[in-house]
């Protein structure tokens, strides 16, 4: 091969490597570019977006004779973030999991009232000694319903009578629990707080059922004022819940509150005898306060703590309080959640990494947490309380909103004060049941007055006294028969459907009714009723 020949092969061979390295550069520069895009399209945190371009970035900008020095830099922290994740801690046993304490420490003080004059306290005294037996007594379906609606003879089932008798010096001090003016139980700021709330909620409710199951058993042999009183403590056993600002109480309050009227409104109706138990009753229902919308602060207080609470789990500190992302994801949230997590969930290696993502995806210090997840709280409560139905717009997933911490807090946000939505509607819906019950209330005394059922609402509250629906702004129907009456509202769709509510027709039939009450077998009755409870 000649001289000239081999330069020309030289020459070919240089074009080759330029262009090679053109084409490898600008590929970089395309890659650096989609892995930026697709960054920003995701919502990623800009720590990953810059980990996603530097390294292109060095092979296009940096000096040629200054590119080796990068790599060997990057070699190097790979490696030794390698070694990080592999080589054992040796000082993990002073790590303990990050608790917010002093957040949490104001916020129980908020919501502290003495003891001496906290009803929760003689609450859970009561509750501690029936964790089981409210739960344990064997009960066919059918005796449990037919017992639990309507009056019942206690002759007719001996063995219930009994056990019922076993629970009357506790219904007894329930009673006189139920009148202490303020009540505040221990909040659930954290998962094994969420989880004592669940059983207190649910053995309030198991007491509830067993208190006006023995209202029944005392209509049926004419104990009206013992009867009136376990009813009414019913409601006010809900005012006590309507004090805690949470979203599971304030919904347990609302069925209580439900089960009150349902018993309340038959005892008017059918056994209420004189204007003293009638102006009783009035009054219990007067204090009858849900504190909606006003809870809803306190509510959102609660969500936010809780979620502040668990995001603790990131974190771990030691004893002379230094802080850093948790190395022991396992421990920290076996401490926030409980045995549900087991003890080899992960592995350290895949602690070590997660903490090494922690450090791209949120804050460094628990306290910026923190504040990120009360303003994104209070930007998704503001959008809930303007009217806005969060629950259809939330995603499935947290990731479709973005893979960053912000989305997952959004999420999560969203599905809580999602709640404020349908909390809202079901007020307005009980604000329609108080109205109801303050009428049938009205209705009885003019029968008690006159002898008779009013022909009108109009003779009982004048022509133009009649209180409205709140559900609608319309009139109740009332409708005098035989005996009795019918009472209902015309429902959403302010139509006069005869009492009738079937969703299943078209148009729907939307109206709601009141009196008469339903019997065992779920249909209305006949609206005849004698006020003696036949």
């Amino acid at each position: 091969m000649t001289t000239q020949q081999n330069k020309s092969s030289l020459k070919t061979l240089h074009k080759i490597l330029r262009f090679s390295y053109a084409f490898i550069r600008w590929t970089a520069v395309a890659v650096a570019l989609l892995l930026l895009l697709t960054g920003l399209a995701l919502g990623v945190p800009w720590r990953v977006s810059l980990v996603f371009t530097v390294i292109p970035a060095v092979g296009i900008f940096m000096p040629r004779d200054l590119q080796k020095w990068c790599w060997m830099a990057m070699a190097t922290v790979a490696a030794g973030i390698y070694a990080w994740i592999h080589i054992p801690e040796q000082d993990a046993s002073q790590w303990q999991p990050y608790v917010f304490k002093k957040k949490i420490a104001e916020f129980n003080a908020r919501r502290h009232i003495p003891d001496e004059d906290n009803a929760a306290i003689r609450y859970e005294a009561l509750f501690a000694r029936h964790e089981e037996d409210l739960f344990a007594y064997p009960m066919e379906q059918e005796t449990d319903i037919a017992t639990y609606l309507e009056s019942w003879d206690e002759d007719d089932r001996p063995e219930l009578t009994q056990w019922l008798k076993t629970l009357e010096p506790d219904m007894t001090a329930l009673i006189a629990i139920a009148q202490i003016p303020d009540c505040r139980f221990e909040p659930p700021v954290d998962m094994a707080s969420l989880q004592r709330q669940f059983k207190r909620i649910n053995t309030t409710k198991a007491f509830v059922r067993e208190m006006l199951r023995s209202a029944n058993q005392d209509l049926s042999k004419g104990r009206l004022d013992a009867a009136k009183n376990k009813q009414m403590t019913v409601l006010r056993m809900a005012r006590h819940l309507w004090l805690q600002e949470t979203l599971l109480d304030q919904a347990a309050g609302y069925f209580l509150e439900r089960m009150a009227r349902r018993a309340m409104s038959r005892f008017v109706i059918d056994y209420a005898a004189d204007a003293n138990s009638l102006q009783a009753i009035e009054e219990a229902w007067d204090e009858a306060d849900s504190r909606w919308p006003g809870n809803w602060a306190g509510v959102l207080d609660c969500e936010k703590m809780q979620t502040v609470s668990i995001a603790g789990a990131a974190y771990q500190q030691n004893d002379a309080g230094h802080i850093r992302f948790s190395r022991n994801i396992s421990q920290t949230l076996r401490y926030h959640f409980g045995s549900r997590i087991q003890k080899s969930a992960l592995p350290p290696e895949m602690s070590r990494t997660i903490a090494l993502g922690l450090g791209f995806v949120i804050p460094t210090a628990p306290e910026g947490t923190a504040r990120l997840i009360e303003d994104r709280f209070d930007r998704i409560s503001a959008i809930a309380t303007a009217g806005f139905d969060i629950e259809t717009t939330t995603p499935a997933n947290w990731w479709n909103d973005g893979l960053n911490a912000s989305a997952a807090i959004d999420w999560h946000a969203r599905r809580q004060t999602a709640y404020f939505y349908p909390l809202n509607t079901q007020d307005r819906q009980f604000e329609q049941d108080r109205a109801a019950m303050r009428i049938l209330i009205a209705v009885k005394r003019y029968r008690l007055d006159k002898g008779n059922w009013p022909d009108r609402l109009e003779d009982v509250f004048g022509e133009k006294s009649i209180p409205a629906d709140p559900h609608n702004k319309k009139t109740f129907v009332y409708k005098k028969q035989t005996g009795g009456f019918t009472f209902y509202s015309l429902g959403a769709n302010g139509i006069d459907d005869g009492g009738v509510k079937n969703s299943y027709v078209k148009p729907k039939l939307d109206d709601i009714l009141f009196w008469p009450a339903k019997t065992l077998n779920g249909e209305e009755g006949n609206g005849i009723t004698d006020g003696n409870g036949k």
